[in-house]
């Protein structure tokens, strides 16, 4: 019984889910996809977890995390290139290095695998440029500079579980009107 206890505390990667998906910036505000696409992640653990040898995969590129060690009840970016994030978000927005290809994550909609260690899957996310539009308006995930969101962390990754982000306040205000870039590193805008 005691041996139970302590199996059932040690960190498991399968605590990790991605939980924000930058496909499509807008690249009037942000600058150009390969440079600005970015996947959150975020750890539901109780202890500490190195997420070296994590990886995920559009299916045709892999990138490979190195050494990043997350905190319970915490979100890490992995951006397609960190010198353009933090030339966008700051530097106090977590992230992760890593090796190998990025993605390149298509504007129409993409797939992307979360593997752990061993190359086992976790979990994949399936999106499409649709997921978030309103009355056909198409989404704003879809280029205008929010993301797609999990609304609940601990539910499934199909569309119903998935919306653009809310967050109309963040650094640059342009004609008037605050430009949406996701939420990273952060409690998603639309979380429940």
């Amino acid at each position: 019984m005691y041996l139970m206890v302590i199996l059932m505390l040690v960190a498991a990667p399968y605590d990790v889910v991605i939980s924000e998906i930058m496909y499509n910036p807008d690249g009037t505000s942000m600058g150009p996809d390969e440079l600005m696409e970015w996947v959150e992640l975020y750890y539901s653990g109780e202890e500490t977890l190195n997420l070296r040898g994590m990886s995920f995969s559009d299916g045709k590129n892999t990138v490979q995390f190195i050494d990043y060690f997350i905190q319970p009840d915490e979100y890490v970016v992995v951006p397609a290139s960190a010198g353009a994030f933090i030339d966008l978000y700051g530097s106090t927005v977590p992230f992760l290095e890593w090796t190998g290809d990025w993605t390149k994550l298509r504007n129409s909609g993409d797939q992307i695998s979360l593997y752990d260690s061993e190359g086992s899957l976790i979990e994949t996310v399936t999106f499409t440029d649709e997921w978030g539009a309103d009355n056909g308006s198409g989404s704003p995930a879809d280029g205008d500079g929010s993301t797609l969101e999990r609304i609940d962390l601990e539910g499934g990754t199909d569309e119903s579980n998935w919306a653009p982000s809310e967050d109309w306040d963040y650094r640059i205000v342009t004609a008037g009107n605050p430009l949406c870039w996701g939420t990273p590193g952060e409690r998603n805008s639309r979380w429940r």
